[in-house]
């Protein structure tokens, strides 16, 4: 008697679950025939990510470019020039080339909030040249990142990811300073 109870437990059990994968067959349908290509997704992801960051940027004033919460974390200026210098390095390495920068040229000593807002614009720039003649075949070729190989859309969203981060960091950088910071968004929605 108790053997036949476990048997029908378990075809209650797998009929359950085949139905429930059953149930979500057309759902994946709906979202693969709502898919788009790679090379798009991308463009569509980055235009917001770069205005966003530029938002950030703007919002802090001249005098607050030095902020730092401790001693041990970067300024905010220094988290800009941080990320300028991802970028070049993230693109140029897509590119098969050398960031067209030295680090030298990415310190913030002797900078304006101007020279640093310029200095991340221009890399967002150098970025999006990229990106604007991205293919799907060019998003799926494989880069060389020192030993590693990978394809270039998952280095772009590795520099999208790291510009994600970094803006989390400046959100704090600002609220220290009495200032709201931009309201969020995003470019995965939308």
């Amino acid at each position: 008697m108790e053997k036949t109870r476990l048997s029908r437990r378990r075809f209650v059990e797998t009929a359950g679950l085949g139905a429930g994968v059953l149930a979500a067959a057309p759902a994946m349908r709906i979202f693969a025939a709502e898919s788009i290509p790679m090379a798009e997704v991308i463009k569509k992801v980055w235009k917001p990510s770069k205005e966003y960051l530029m938002e950030f940027a703007n919002a802090m004033p001249e005098g607050k470019y030095e902020f730092k919460p401790t001693d041990e974390v970067f300024s905010f200026a220094e988290q800009l020039l941080h990320l300028a210098g991802a970028n070049y390095w993230f693109f140029s390495t897509i590119k098969g080339e050398k960031p067209p920068l030295p680090e030298e040229a990415l310190k913030p000593e002797g900078k304006s909030r101007d020279d640093v807002i310029k200095l991340v614009e221009e890399s967002l720039a150098f970025g999006g040249d990229v990106i604007e003649g991205l293919t799907d075949e060019s998003a799926a070729a494989e880069v060389s990142m020192g030993q590693r190989k990978l394809a270039a859309w998952k280095l772009i969203m590795f520099c999208v990811d790291h510009i994600s981060h970094h803006r989390g960091q400046m959100v704090v950088y600002l609220r220290l300073n009495g200032i709201k910071p931009p309201q969020y968004r995003s470019g995965f929605i939308g």
